[in-house]
């Protein structure tokens, strides 16, 4: 009975934890889309939120970023301005973003993966 019930909080220990992965991922996806709310309101918002999980989530956090700078490239000021933010508030937050990118972008260059260097580097 005891170890069903410790296989049960785990495994809703795992869906909330994906859960809330999910959302930060969208929010972070959804940054600088057409809202009531100016830029820098939704900015700051997402910041607050992020500094609350980032001290559990910072490598989804980070990699999450570099993965929508990617896919959006329209989108890199806000996700850079979103670093520099989260820099703020915890110092040591961009240079692990930079360790991650340079990580990435080796990554990618090793794959020959050409379209997304440029994205990257852009």
């Amino acid at each position: 009975m005891e170890v069903e019930q410790v296989r049960l909080n785990r495994k809703r220990k795992f869906e909330e934890d994906d859960d809330l992965n999910k959302r930060l991922e969208e929010l972070i996806k959804r940054i600088g889309e057409k809202s009531q709310e100016s830029l820098e309101t939704n900015l700051e918002r997402l910041v607050d939120i992020l500094d609350q999980e980032i001290a559990t989530k910072k490598e989804f956090i980070l990699s999450s970023l570099i993965n929508n700078a990617i896919e959006q490239p329209e989108k890199i000021t806000i996700y850079s301005t979103l670093v520099g933010l989260l820099n703020v508030k915890m110092f040591s937050t961009g240079g692990e973003f930079l360790v991650l990118i340079m990580e990435r972008l080796s990554k990618l260059i090793d794959d020959a993966e050409w379209r997304n260097v440029q994205l990257l580097v852009r």
